[in-house]
């Protein structure tokens, strides 16, 4: 731990994580959270809480008005954006373990593909209307997610239970929970089969060996099959909504 790290932990007192278990991008944090078993100096609470997202409250901490952010126990210390809070987790908890490779350049590339290039254009595939990231229809921006998960399945490492091999890594963290995504959506734009195979299998075998991602899917499932019941999906051209129409000249 460095020296900055030891002494926030130190000095901090409980902090607490606000997110809610829709969140994709939370739940790296969460994961780690989970898988170093500090939850018991950690909470995790809803935006709700504080009043919600636009809040005055919620925006003294965040105010890009998004999830996650981390009160971290110190005063004037709020963490947003979940990559900035799971490298705060690994710094600040390093004596905890596992490690999540922090310095593994593998882990880190296939974290910052995910997150430059599918968390932006992630929108199309639960959002009715464009732009989604640099896309201004659903079927270009779910092309190009098709692309970018396809380049991080040719990175994978195809051996041992996870992305990177034998031990757990940040980049399993970051991209498990968006493959949950990935997997109950996708075919709802006839994207089948929804993951390419070495992410089919490492999000298979995770979700039924490891305990703390298969939580963090249940988590995740369980706002998602919400939504379903809410019809979110009907008005989603290329989803619930398609274009049956004869092409014209105009």
């Amino acid at each position: 731990m460095s020296s900055n790290a030891a002494t926030l932990a130190a000095t901090a007192t409980k902090r607490t994580l606000y997110d809610m278990p829709v969140s994709n991008n939370g739940a790296r944090c969460r994961l780690i959270i989970y898988k170093k078993r500090i939850e018991d100096v950690i909470d995790i609470e809803q935006p709700s809480e504080l009043g919600g997202l636009k809040s005055e409250e919620y925006l003294k901490r965040n105010p890009q008005g998004k999830m996650p952010v981390m009160s971290c126990g110190v005063t004037g210390l709020e963490i947003a954006e979940s990559d900035t809070i799971a490298r705060y987790l690994l710094s600040t908890f390093s004596d905890k373990a596992p490690s999540f490779q922090p310095d593994n350049p593998l882990s880190n590339l296939l974290a910052r593909i995910h997150d430059t290039y599918v968390t932006t254009i992630q929108g199309c595939l639960y959002k009715p209307a464009p732009p989604f990231g640099a896309f201004g229809t659903h079927k270009d921006a779910i092309a190009e997610l098709v692309k970018q998960l396809q380049i991080i399945d040719d990175l994978v490492v195809d051996s041992g239970l996870y992305l990177c091999g034998e031990q757990v890594s940040l980049a399993d963290a970051t991209i498990f929970p968006t493959m949950v995504f990935a997997n109950f959506m996708l075919p709802k734009f006839d994207v089948t089969p929804p993951l390419p195979p070495k992410i089919a299998k490492w999000f298979k075998q995770v979700a039924e060996q490891d305990t703390d991602f298969a939580r963090v899917q249940q988590e995740i499932m369980g706002a998602l099959q919400a939504w379903e019941g809410n019809n979110r999906w009907d008005p989603l051209l290329g989803a619930g909504w398609r274009d049956t129409e004869p092409a014209t000249l105009f």
